[in-house]
């Protein structure tokens, strides 16, 4: 251990480096520990640059230590916590600067300890914003869009925000993906004449390569918002307006909620979860439409057009101005202390397609039951995705759960394996998991055919000798963690 901890001092000075026990207590675990057992890595070295990292890697690629990147450290699938005995823990909230804000190509470039509450503060006075993830303002904005994350604007502006990206390989090496790999190309667009390397990366930051520096898109700031909130009692009903709000680009802002999600959203203690039940509709819709004036304007028209001819709402559906409290919880970084009433929340979280929607909630419920659960505590969010090709969601499986209640724990891993495994089934088809992590991906590994084996040998060709967080992608045990 002493060997190990002075060659990495050698690179980033003794201030940023620890093996001591108290240090790496914290980073054996996240909030995902029940279904990632927890392991604490050897050592935490804490890098200020490329080229730390770069030396970090070749001596770990060396002696076949494994490396497992941490941005932030704002993490709920145990994606950040060690899967090996005798790891380096990256962490690389030191890298904290916004290197670049360009208005005129609307992008911004940071390194991997940027906040997206930070790019959000500094690109707003040039009249810009970020594509807001539904997370605390803390998390890291370039771990978030290597993961496409879940954005409050799903609707407007999609899942994937990233132009070009710097990435460090396992041997050292610096590899330049986006318009920025063809020579003298600036990093501000995504495409050139070769295949998109940045997707490569995408989905399981941190398994083959890390990332240091990432050129973001940026959205203008509104002139004018309107709001419209519509409430349903039926899930079918509900889901009506959608596809054709979603095909013409109406909303900015889309999301299906059940009522315990809005209660949660609102709740100021405990009490409120049950006092407040029969408060809302059973399903809720709120639609942020943004823009220039007289596309606003136009969009609210059409888009309660829509909502009347093709749906029955509860309530007469009405364009106001975008209230204040729903501009914060739906505008800027999360607020998730409403969802931690109960101790803590599980969210199961995968893509699929929104005709799918009355099919998965029933079943949900179902298996929420017989996991221990009041179907009425067992919720499924919806948030459709721009373009809606394919009816495309992001869909968000929510129990309570408190970490230290044995009983409970078990409860959220019955109900979690359970879904997951009938998600898999023809009958469900869903596009895939979201932000996958171990147990997920051990259900499917050996299901993936050719594209899992070609994926496999392209992880090897990177990473021959195996560093890049072990284990997380293609587990050694196929059983689940229980």
């Amino acid at each position: 251990m002493a060997s190990l901890v002075d060659n990495l001092v050698k690179i980033v000075g003794d201030q940023h480096v620890s093996d001591e026990e108290a240090v790496l207590i914290p980073y054996s675990r996240d909030q995902h520990w029940p279904f990632v057992v927890p392991k604490r890595p050897a050592v935490i070295v804490r890098p200020i640059s490329t080229e730390e990292i770069q030396e970090i890697v070749k001596f770990a690629n060396q002696n076949k230590i494994p490396v497992v990147p941490l941005s932030r450290g704002v993490n709920v699938r145990g994606l950040c916590t060690p899967a090996k005995d005798g790891s380096i823990l990256l962490d690389m909230r030191r890298m904290n600067k916004i290197l670049e804000i360009n208005h005129d190509m609307m992008t911004a470039t940071i390194q991997p300890g940027v906040t997206h509450g930070q790019v959000a503060i500094a690109v707003r006075k040039y009249g810009m914003r970020p594509c807001i993830p539904g997370a605390p303002a803390t998390g890291s904005l370039l771990a978030n869009y290597l993961l496409r994350g879940v954005y409050h604007t799903n609707a407007g502006d999609g899942i994937d925000h990233v132009c070009s990206a710097e990435f460090v390989l396992p041997d050292g090496r610096i590899l330049k993906t986006g318009a920025v790999a063809f020579p003298n190309a600036p990093p501000h667009f995504r495409f050139t004449c070769s295949p998109d390397f940045v997707g490569l990366f995408q989905s399981m930051p941190g398994s083959m390569a890390i990332c240091t520096e990432m050129t973001v898109k940026l959205y203008p700031l509104p002139e004018a918002e309107a709001f419209i909130g519509i409430g349903f009692n039926s899930i079918e009903e509900a889901i009506k307006p959608v596809p054709q709000l979603m095909w013409n680009k109406i909303p900015a802002l889309l999301w299906i909620l059940p009522q315990y999600t809005i209660i949660k959203l609102f709740a100021r203690s405990r009490k409120d979860l049950e006092s407040m039940r029969g408060s809302f509709p059973e399903w809720t819709i709120p639609i942020v439409i943004e823009g220039h004036q007289k596309i606003v304007d136009a969009k609210k028209e059409l888009a309660l057009e829509i909502i009347n001819k093709t749906s029955s709402p509860l309530n007469k559906a009405n364009a106001i101005p975008l209230p204040e409290e729903q501009a914060r919880e739906f505008k800027y970084p999360r607020n998730i202390f409403g969802f931690l009433r109960e101790g803590s929340y599980h969210a199961l979280a995968f893509l699929g397609p929104l005709y799918q929607y009355p099919k998965y909630v029933p079943m949900m419920k179902e298996l929420g039951v017989k996991a221990g659960y009041e179907a009425k505590n067992v919720d499924l969010l919806n948030a459709p995705i721009a373009g809606f090709w394919g009816q495309a969601c992001y869909y968000e499986a929510e129990v309570p759960y408190t970490s230290a209640d044995p009983k409970s724990v078990e409860m959220v891993k019955n109900f979690h394996y359970a879904v997951l495994k009938k998600l898999i089934t023809k009958e469900y088809h869903i596009y895939g998991w979201f932000r996958p992590f171990l147990n997920p991906m051990k259900l499917i590994i050996n299901e993936l055919g050719t594209y899992g084996e070609i994926w496999h040998k392209i992880m090897k060709l990177i990473d021959p000798n195996e560093i890049m967080n072990p284990g997380k992608v293609f587990p050694e045990e196929k059983e689940l963690t229980w």
